[in-house]
């Protein structure tokens, strides 16, 4: 295996760690979601909050340039978590 290939196979478990990493932050993420749904039950308010989703997506857009990424592929990232946590609150 040459340096440049074994450079790579590092990386990639490097990867691998990190999606491991997001995939329990988005899991603990959807565990509060769920909570907040069971809380909006009992109040009987709406599962979606166009204000809430607004202010997340700014924050995200905000974040994204702190670490100078491109503010659209974070957004898109966030718009799917967000549905993931409206579809867990139904």
């Amino acid at each position: 295996m040459s340096k440049v290939t074994n450079a790579i196979e590092k990386k990639r478990a490097e990867i691998d760690a990190l999606n491991t990493q997001l995939v329990a932050l988005i899991a603990k993420r959807i565990g509060v979601a769920k909570e907040i749904g069971e809380l909006k039950k009992q109040e009987k308010i709406a599962v979606q909050d166009h204000e809430r989703e607004h202010l997340v997506l700014t924050q995200a857009r905000t974040d994204a340039a702190l670490y100078n990424i491109d503010a659209s592929y974070i957004e898109d990232v966030f718009r799917a978590i967000m549905k993931g946590a409206r579809d867990v609150q139904k």
